[in-house]
């Protein structure tokens, strides 16, 4: 095979693959009308399947606690934070450095994708390329009925200075105990307002917390919520008054103090009306291009939100199954990884050098062994770990 046909050859390989990635099936979700986002594809490449905890962030595989990695790492490291605004830029910097955190990397190149998936010559098994569609367009709000919405479920994309970024990376930084407590009384909350498997009180819930003040994860309530509950929802002024007083015992708890607390020391002033129902839903965020290495792989996160998450198994099968409509896997035949590796090299210039453009190695000291996992055989975006 002379070079010229073996170039078209290996392109076509390529393209082939690209094409299977951003052949998403046409859905019908709701934009995202807070930040009036259109529709954005993310990609996630892996050097083989792990089953059931693929999609599984890294921090689900190390026993320290998550408080003592952070802690940890931003006493050794803290000249990296002296510029940083929030808690959500300082994560997504411990993620890139290598630690091990909630957050799963993807990126918004599907050829940079495509490399992590065939990168390791090592690796003899199939590779597998996750896309995933945010704030999908389609049919209008106003258009579905209140059944559809509520079951609608879409990965939203959020900037790093999101309040809902904020809330949880804070939340990441408190000790095991607060966590747990405030998880707790979410629960119990729920519970007590039988959501959601009451209708009515789901769609009462769905007006109060329609006065978002700055994307999902908060909520500011005045009159016009309340009397909205009251009459559109045909709630009782005594149903009301029982919501609006589970939300502020749940809002005035130790845990939740706790957690305005250290979100108005990390950015200040900060709305004291957390949508506490909607704070275990995964979404995309872009961070901030702080370094060469998330510049050169276009990188982006999954903040995954499972606080009271035991496995990273039991994250897996959350994250597999609450995407499965916004998301398709292609398997990348062990056979094409070597000819996919020099396309990706010579027309493109994507290798190791390029993707890695600077070194990460201190975050491993604070990781410590991972005993669940061969930490050089469990391929990520930005590394192995």
């Amino acid at each position: 095979m002379n070079k010229e046909k073996m170039t078209v050859t290996m392109r076509l390989l390529t393209e082939s693959y690209i094409n299977k990635m951003i052949s998403l099936p046409r859905h019908t979700f709701v934009l995202d009308l807070i930040h009036n986002t259109k529709p954005k594809l993310f990609f996630r490449g892996q050097s083989c399947s792990y089953g059931k905890s693929d999609l599984s962030a890294s921090l689900y595989r190390n026993q320290k606690r998550e408080e003592t990695l952070i802690h940890e790492y931003t006493q050794r490291f803290s000249s990296q934070f002296l510029t940083m605004r929030n808690n959500g830029e300082r994560l997504a910097q411990m993620q890139h450095s290598g630690l091990n955190t909630r957050l799963l990397d993807v990126t918004s190149n599907a050829l940079v994708a495509l490399y992590f998936a065939v990168e390791d010559p090592q690796n003899k098994e199939n590779g597998i390329v996750w896309t995933f569609e945010t704030n999908v367009s389609g049919k209008k709000e106003n258009d579905r009925s209140k059944e559809e919405l509520s079951n609608l479920q879409f990965l939203q994309f959020k900037y790093y200075d999101s309040d809902l970024l904020e809330v949880l990376s804070t939340l990441c930084t408190l000790k095991e105990s607060t966590k747990t407590a405030l998880w707790y009384d979410i629960k119990q909350f729920k519970e007590s307002q039988h959501i959601p498997d009451s209708p009515k009180m789901l769609q009462a819930y769905e007006l109060y917390w329609q006065s978002l003040s700055n994307g999902w994860g908060t909520a500011a309530g005045n009159d016009h919520i309340k009397k909205k509950l009251r009459k559109n929802m045909n709630l009782s002024k005594g149903e009301a008054r029982r919501l609006q007083k589970e939300y502020r015992e749940l809002n005035e708890s130790q845990a939740a103090r706790d957690l305005y607390q250290k979100i108005c020391n990390d950015v200040g002033a900060f709305d004291r009306n957390i949508n506490f129902v909607d704070l275990e839903t995964p979404f995309v965020f872009g961070p901030p291009v702080s370094n060469e290495r998330i510049r050169a792989q276009s990188g982006g996160f999954i903040f995954e939100p499972f606080f009271a998450a035991r496995s990273a198994t039991e994250v897996g099968e959350k994250m597999q199954m609450m995407l499965k409509n916004v998301s398709v896997s292609v398997t990348i035949r062990s056979c094409d990884k070597e000819p996919l590796r020099e396309e990706l090299d010579q027309l493109y210039a994507i290798n190791r050098e390029t993707m890695f453009p600077d070194v990460f190695e201190g975050a491993q000291y604070v990781n410590g062994p991972d005993l669940e996992n061969d930490p050089k055989s469990y391929n990520t975006l930005t590394q192995t770990k």
